[in-house]
């Protein structure tokens, strides 16, 4: 395995295709959507290409991640009301570092 394919390296690649992602925002146009969605492909690709090389299973810590957040947030916590409050009161009640 050379330099270039090993999971360092594609952390890396990760971070700088998140970091161009946040570059997008705000979205404003259909123009700023595109390279939006492109680059988040990109941070898909590139997660999905370190769990391959780190032989993690991506589908099943996925579905693992979303039963423990369902848990720690339960849906009809959200269901009205600012999000972003509901979820740091939320944090805070777990003991939670925001």
């Amino acid at each position: 395995m050379g330099a270039h394919d090993g999971p360092e390296h594609i952390v890396s690649q990760l971070a700088e295709e998140v970091e161009e992602l946040k570059a997008e925002f705000p979205v404003t146009d259909d123009e700023t959507f595109l390279r939006a969605g492109l680059e988040l492909a990109d941070v898909v690709i590139y997660s999905a290409m370190l769990a391959n090389r780190m032989g993690i299973d991506l589908e099943a810590y996925v579905k693992l991640k979303t039963s423990q957040n369902e848990r720690r947030f339960p849906a009809d916590l959200f269901t009205d009301g600012d999000f972003q409050t509901i979820y740091m009161a939320r944090k805070k009640e777990l003991g939670e570092r925001a």
